[in-house]
Formats: structure tokens, sequence, C-alpha cells
């Protein structure tokens, strides 16, 4: 509406409580700023997020009363770079965090720009079915048919922008309404998980008699504001606290990383609590320290949100699949890399720009190492193929490569042959031989896996008893992990005895078995080939000496210095064979593009 204050903040944002908005205003006031007030609560406002469940856009503010909204908006139409300083100084002393506010953060353009890039992006969305992120461009694309009026000079400005703290992310200025959006993101789950028990508490009681009591939460600062009603008297800073006190029967953790996540579980386990996590970093590298402190201590070790968020992977492979000898499992096991790569085929854009757009929607991390170059999908396949092949599988013998150097040509030309490219973990077990990898994979379009895109996750797999089955759902976000984690707080609250995996879970594999990586599939080669006679028979020739066969090829485009695209599609060949192969080719005539292996 005319004359309203847009403010948006992601889930669990201390911003959103009632107890921490007259805090704010009072350091905005004394800064001299003019503040209006927050929205009271999220009750009966409309509110949206993105596929991680962490972007809320909240449009209804207090109605009427805003008290110097009227001064607050002319204040802002008349404002300056000197202002935003201000601004930054005053939330910087609120939160005691650096705040960023950089140019990058700025969108002035016509609306005609802003619409058509918004408005590409919206039917891709709608496409693959991801309403939470179509509602966030619609609601870009509402602020951008408001024509900027003033662009502030950021020239003697010496902050630049961060993530994880507030910063202006976009300021537009309409002659009639003043519209701002402040962005602040976190990656703490815990005070949806405090929240989820505490609304869910009638119905816990109900239906499973029982009543779970927080007694004590270990945090870094007591002074920092936080979302979600904690009374004071149940922080402590300090480990022992909870590690220590005989009355806390369970502890769960969400710190993330190996350490000192590690030590304190082991901790909790050596006396005698049972553990639930969503640590998929701790579980992955120590789970035999894990598991045996918790064996010998009868404690229970439970970690379903470590993997795939909410989709009930975990519990699937240990009971109802246990009548079963599961010989491949494939997934589609990080939003981030799916989002990416689905937005790429979606609306042919470049790997960089699709990233910047998912790190600007809260969707990709700062530093997206974990997530792009497919560690985050390594650790959960370790965990996954454990189970699923009742052995241990090291993270160490995990292949792992990322989607970094995937093009928009390589998917539009696998598009163009009926593929689809997702970032796939894939385990095989056929006896005693065991292959798993982390890597992009084309997928033939009607694949199952191949329909699961934005930020979604995805498990699918094959048993001698249950034949294809495939598990699909939210795999990352506040929610999902928290339902996940209340899951298993719950379920180890109502057992009477504590299941643990019953292979030999040590830290290195078996010595019985054999981890290949000569693994077999078909492959796409995308070649630049000299436009000459005989430079094809050369490349088949090339092919053939390996055993190499070609299913399918396709001349892409037309020449171009003196060269051709060439795609092709392979029969079922080993890696090894095929890596030969390429290495034969002679760079001059037949240089390689990409090489991009297939399945299903």
């Amino acid at each position: 509406e005319e004359g309203k204050v847009v403010v948006k903040f992601p889930a669990g944002s201390e911003i959103n409580h009632p107890e921490q908005e007259p805090a704010l205003c009072e350091y905005l006031n004394q800064a001299g700023i003019p503040a209006c007030r927050f929205l009271k609560n999220l009750e009966g406002s409309y509110v949206s997020h993105d596929g991680n469940g962490r972007i809320f856009l909240v449009q209804e503010f207090i109605d009427g009363h805003v008290p110097g909204l009227n001064e607050a908006a002319n204040w802002l139409m008349d404002a300056s770079a000197d202002m935003l300083g201000r601004i930054h100084a005053a939330l910087r002393d609120y939160r005691g965090l650096p705040v960023g506010i950089g140019e990058d953060f700025f969108r002035f353009m016509t609306p005609q720009r802003a619409l058509e890039s918004y408005d590409r992006s919206l039917h891709a969305a709608q496409r693959r079915g991801d309403t939470d992120v179509a509602r966030e461009i619609e609601f870009r694309m509402t602020l951008a048919r408001h024509e900027p009026v003033w662009s502030p000079d950021f020239s003697h400005l010496t902050c630049r922008s961060t993530h994880g703290d507030y910063f202006v992310s976009q300021l537009i200025c309409g002659e009639d309404s003043i519209r701002a959006v402040i962005d602040w993101t976190t990656a703490c789950v815990h005070p949806v998980v405090w929240e989820l028990l505490h609304s869910f508490a009638p119905e816990i009681a109900h239906r499973d008699h029982i009543t779970v009591r927080v007694k004590k939460v270990l945090v870094r600062s007591l002074s920092k504001a936080r979302s979600c009603s904690v009374p004071q008297e149940v922080l402590t800073t300090n480990p022992a606290d909870v590690l220590e006190d005989p009355e806390i029967t369970m502890v769960a953790e969400f710190m993330g990383g190996e350490q000192p996540a590690t030590d304190y579980l082991l901790s909790a386990l050596e006396h005698g609590k049972t553990v639930v996590t969503a640590n998929k970093v701790a579980v992955a590298l120590n789970w035999h320290r894990l598991q045996e402190a918790a064996q010998r201590n009868n404690a229970g070790l439970y970690y379903e949100a470590s993997v795939c968020g909410a989709i009930p992977i975990i519990s699937t492979l240990m009971t109802p699949l246990q009548a079963n000898r599961i010989d491949t499992l494939m997934g589609i096991i990080n939003g981030t890399t799916n989002y990416i790569l689905s937005r790429m085929y979606d609306c042919g854009e470049d790997y960089a720009a699709v990233l910047a757009d998912a790190q600007r929607l809260g969707l990709a991390e700062p530093d997206p190492a974990n997530d792009v170059e497919g560690m985050d999908a390594a650790y959960k396949l370790s965990i996954m193929a454990s189970l699923a092949f009742h052995a241990r599988v090291p993270y160490g013998k995990v292949y792992r490569e990322g989607i970094t150097r995937v093009t928009a040509t390589d998917i539009a030309c696998g598009k163009e042959m009926g593929y689809v490219l997702k970032l796939l973990a894939i385990a095989k077990r056929d006896g005693d031989t065991i292959e798993v990898r982390v890597h992009p994979t084309f997928l033939k379009a009607d694949h199952p896996l191949a329909q699961v895109n934005g930020s979604f996750n995805a498990v699918y797999l094959h048993g001698h008893a249950c034949k294809e089955m495939m598990l699909q759902g939210r795999g990352a976000g506040d929610m999902p992990t928290a339902s996940a984690v209340v899951g298993d707080i719950l379920h180890a609250a109502t057992v009477d005895v504590h299941v643990h995996p019953t292979f030999a879970n040590r830290a290195d594999a078996d010595e019985s078995l054999t981890f290949t990586d000569d693994w077999k599939s078909c492959f796409f080669i995308r070649l630049s080939a000299q436009d000459t006679p005989g430079v094809l028979s050369d490349i088949a020739g090339c092919f053939a000496r390996e055993n190499v066969s070609i299913a399918t090829m396709l001349q892409k485009g037309a020449v171009e210095n003196g060269r051709v695209p060439l795609i092709f599609i392979t029969h079922m060949a080993s890696e090894k064979a095929m890596r030969t192969a390429l290495g034969r080719l002679n760079p001059d005539t037949a240089r390689l593009e990409s090489v991009i292996r297939v399945e299903g």
C-alpha cells in the first residue's frame, strides 16, 4: 500500500520477535533516525518463503497509528549516503555485528528492465512448480513497478556487503510512497526446533503421552537477541551444564561441522545421554566413534536430519527396507545445486549468473564450495550407502566432482538430445564391489529423478524385493530439518531399546570389500573439431581402440574459425577406457570441451 514500509527478513531472525521491536527502534531513534514500529508478530500476516524455508515476506503491518511514518518517508526521500552510514552504525551497535551496505545490493533500474528480467525467472519457477520462489519473484516485480527518483552516492562508504547480518538489499522510492527492504540471514535451525517443540506440545502429549522439557540450551553468547522465546535461565555458555547434568537424558545438536560438535556428542554419549543430531559431517567422519560410545553406554544415536531434511531416508533404510539387498541408490541430495541446474536448464543462463542470483535469494552461501563442489552430497552419500549396503562406506571412498565447470552449452545440447543434467549421488553394489560417486550426470528426461526441480531432494533406489522406489521432498531449510529433528526426539523418547546399524562400523572399510574407480556408464562428449575430411574417422578410431561405441552423434552449430561443435553419446563403457580414448584425441583436430556421465 502507498506509504507503507516492507521489511523482508528470514525465518528465525531476531527482528520478528515482539520483545525486540522496542530495542531496535530505540537504537534507531538514538541515532537520529525516525523509526516506525515493526510488525508485532506473524499472526494474520501474508507469509511466504523460498525453497529452503529461509526467507519470509511480511506485507501486513500494524494497521493505523504508526508513529513517525510520514516523517520517516519524507526523511528517506531526502536522504544521502550519510543516512546509509547512520543506519549502518545504528544496526551495527544494535546487533554487535558488522553490517554491510554496498552498491551491489542496490537495484536502481527502470520498471521495464526489471520486469522483463523477473518475468523470465517467474515463468521458469512456475514451470518447475516452485511456488515459493515464484512468490519471491512476484514480490520483487511489485517493487520494480515503482520508478526510482534518486540514487544515493556510495563513493565514500568503506564498508562492504556481508552475509549473515543486516544489510539493505533494495531501496526503491516513488513520488508518493517509500518502500525499503531489509534482509537479515541466519543459518541457525534451533529456534525453529524450539518453536516446533512448544507449538506442537499439545499434540505430542495427546498422541505420545510424553512431555519434552528443554532444561538447558548451550549458546555462544547470552546477550545475543533471539527470535525464539527461550527463557534466559535456560541459556548457558558452559558445555558442562548440558553434558554433565544427570537430569538431562537427551542432547540435540545443531552446530554443524566436525569440531567441536563431535567432542560434545561423544561427551554426551559417555554420560549416557541419547544424542539427536542434524550434523552430516560429524556422522560421516566419526560415525564409528559415536556409535561405539552410544552402544557402550546404552544410549541412542539418531541422525535422520543429517541427510535430506524431512525425507525419512535414514529410517526407511534401517527398518522397512531391511528385507532387501539394495544394489543401486541414486539421489539429488543437495538443494542448492539442484536449484542452480534447474534454472540453467529452464532459462539457458550461465552458471555464474544463476549462482549469484541464488546467493541473493539466500539459496546459496557466500562461499558455496561445500555445495557446488559436491562435498555436502558426498558426506550424505557416505551415510546412505553405508546403511543401504550394510557396510561402512567411508567419506574418503566417495569420488567427487562439482558443477562449477558445467556450461549452459552442455545443458542446452543435452536438452536437445532429451537429457536433463543433475548433480547425482550414486552408489552401486555388485557382490563385494562398491562404487560411490558424486558428479554432474545426464538423465533421460523421463527418468523420475529428472522431474525433481528447484531446491527439492529425492532418493531413487532399487532392491531385489522392493524393486524401484523413490522418496522425494524438501531436503533442507529450517522447518523440514526441524521436522526430522523433533521426529527423532519423540522416537528416542518412546522406544525401550535403541537400535543401531549391525554392520562393522569402523573408521575404514571392511577388507572384504573392493571400492572401484572403474565404473561403467554412458558418456556425453562435446568436442570442438576441425571441419576437414577424416576427422570423424580419427575420433571414431580413438574410441574403437578402447571398445567405446558411439550411440548418438550431433553436429551443433555452424563452422567457426574452421571448427565445428560435435556431441557424442556413447554406449556403456568403463571409466578408464573412456579416459584413455579421450587421451588419444589430437587436440589440434579434436579438442575436448566437456565430458559428462550419463545414467538411467
